[in-house]
């Protein structure tokens, strides 16, 4: 989310706030859960997937969090279903006129897509 961030300072945007938060508390939430290094390093086909999961619903939920705190999008469920929608890049929108929105938050609904590409190309 740090280059939505730019993005806004760039434009002048009073959306960097929208960021910002999400930022700070990924932030804090990454080094809770690296403070404490685990027993046994091995991850099962089990594990494997419930990390998977959890991971994409996490950054699901996460994502959502610019279009929710900016009010561009202001219900939860369709600020995760745009988010999903980016991360799986099936490219579908709840929103009707997108060009309105801040060009931060633009900027985050295209990075999101291209991320999702990526993940595919990956996959």
């Amino acid at each position: 989310m740090l280059l939505p961030l730019f993005v806004s300072f760039y434009y002048r945007e009073s959306t960097a706030f929208s960021f910002l938060i999400p930022i700070i508390i990924l932030a804090a939430c990454g080094f809770l859960l690296t403070a404490k290094k685990p027993e046994k390093l091995s991850i099962y086909n089990k594990e494997g997937m419930v990390i998977c999961g959890l991971g994409w619903i996490l950054m699901s939920v996460f994502g959502a969090l610019p279009f929710i705190i900016s009010g561009s999008i202001p219900n939860f469920m369709d600020a995760v279903f745009e988010t999903c929608s980016g991360f799986t890049t099936t490219g579908a929108t709840i929103l009707t006129d997108i060009e309105s929105l801040p060009k931060s938050i633009l900027f985050w609904r295209a990075f999101t897509h291209w991320i999702g590409g990526m993940g595919f190309l990956c996959l």
